[in-house]
This record gives structure tokens, C-alpha cells and sequence, in this order.
């Protein structure tokens, strides 16, 4: 994978939807921070010392130019619709796991996923210049502890 590679994501039952792209992700980051419970000291002495209690690996990103319904010629997944992206996210809200596909043309290779954002207050999602369109900054993070590479 890397950062021209467009993606998909599987999700639901079976994760037999998918959200179609015909873009990369736009300002790709991935980076790793520690779990919540995590410890970092320093002693008078100045000397240093952490408790990790583990290692979440994020990809954050935004995902631009969804049209309002999906289209054909490219296929790309719209907003709207019982297999749309506000569908997706409000079933990724949930806490379930889906499935980033980091080059939607090689389906087998994915990282199981958890949605961190949007959420709550911050929804993250913008109206498009043009008004038929929306994009939305996802945050996420791996569900198998995996690394994240490519971006």
C-alpha cells in the first residue's frame, strides 16, 4: 500500500458492505500513541521511567469528494442509502470493527479497524465547495495491535 493506493472499507455482517472510493485518503498520518493507563516519571534525580500498558497505532485522514448518492463510472460510495457512509458511521460509532482495504484492487490485504472519530460533539464532517459532496476526518485505529504502514 502506499499514499496513492486508493482504499475501500468493508463493514456489517460479514462485512458484506462496502464503501467504494475513487480517491486516496487526503492528509494521510499514521502514528502510535500509548493506551489510556500508561505512565511516564521522572524522578527528582531527573532519570525517566514508563509503564506502557500498550501501543494503539493510528491512521487519521480525510476522506473527500462524497457525493450525496452513490454513482457508477467510477463506483463511488454516497452519503446517503442503507449501505452509505452515514450508515457506516453510525454503525463504526457502535464499536463494531471494519476492514480497511489499503488498495481497494488487492481486497485480501486490510487492517481490521475501530472508528475514534467522529465522535461525540465533533463530527467531523464538511460540506464540500460544491454542495452535492461531503468529506469526512476519520481517525482510527488498528484492532490487532498491528501496525500501520504505507502513509
Amino acid at each position: 500500500m502506499a499514499r496513492g493506493d486508493i482504499p475501500a472499507i468493508t463493514w456489517g455482517a460479514g462485512f458484506a458492505n462496502t464503501i467504494d472510493r475513487d480517491l486516496p485518503i487526503d492528509h494521510a498520518t499514521v502514528y502510535s500513541v500509548p493506551r489510556q493507563g500508561s505512565v511516564l516519571t521522572e524522578v527528582i534525580g531527573g532519570a525517566r521511567d514508563a509503564w506502557i500498558t500498550g501501543t494503539s497505532h493510528i491512521l487519521a485522514g480525510d476522506f473527500r469528494w462524497i457525493p450525496i448518492a452513490d454513482t457508477t463510472g467510477p463506483a463511488v460510495t454516497g452519503w446517503d442509502g442503507a449501505t452509505g457512509w452515514r450508515a457506516f458511521l453510525e454503525w463504526a460509532k457502535e464499536g463494531n470493527i471494519f476492514r480497511l482495504v489499503h488498495d481497494k484492487n488487492v481486497p485480501a490485504t486490510y487492517t481490521p479497524m475501530y472508528l475514534l472519530e467522529p465522535f461525540g460533539t465533533n463530527p467531523g464532517i464538511k460540506q464540500e465547495r460544491i454542495f452535492r459532496y461531503r468529506s469526512v476526518h476519520m481517525k482510527m485505529r488498528s484492532s490487532d495491535d498491528s501496525v500501520i504502514t504505507g502513509y
